[in-house]
């Protein structure tokens, strides 16, 4: 399952906010308010009567935090990328360097290149990320 399965399941659930209602019977019911109040999920207690509560407050707290937790993990996966691809360029150097310009935007230039290496010496972005996505995007 990737952020991709999680979103389609989202998007396919009960619109939240959910919240954890003031259960019916035995259990303990999910609902949220959009388009309208709406039972979304019950929880039973059955042998695990004692767990049925904090069973339905975990799965309310995580179907609402998951759209901003996936958002996370989608930047920090970009981030890594990026990283991976600088860290891959330095493999062709033995001296590298990110500067500013006087244009505002930033540089990485590969200073002294290791032996028999043919990649162009830099790369131009509008902040170190653009650069680092312009290298990448050297073979």
């Amino acid at each position: 399952m990737n952020t991709n399965d999680l979103r389609a399941l989202l998007a396919k659930a009960t619109p939240g906010p959910w919240a954890l209602g003031d259960g019916t019977g035995e259990g303990r019911n999910v609902v949220t308010d959009e388009p309208e109040p709406w039972y979304t999920a019950l929880f039973y207690g059955g042998a695990d009567e004692v767990n049925c509560d904090s069973n339905a407050a975990l799965v309310v707290a995580a179907v609402n935090a998951l759209p901003a937790l996936l958002d996370r993990l989608e930047a920090a996966e970009r981030d890594a990328a990026r990283w991976i691809a600088f860290c891959n360029l330095w493999l062709h150097y033995t001296e590298m360097s990110v500067t500013q310009d006087e244009d505002g935007r930033y540089s990485i230039t590969g200073v002294e290149p290791v032996e028999h290496e043919l990649l162009p010496g830099q790369w131009t972005g509008d902040d170190p990320d653009a650069a680092i996505d312009a290298a990448r995007g050297t073979k």
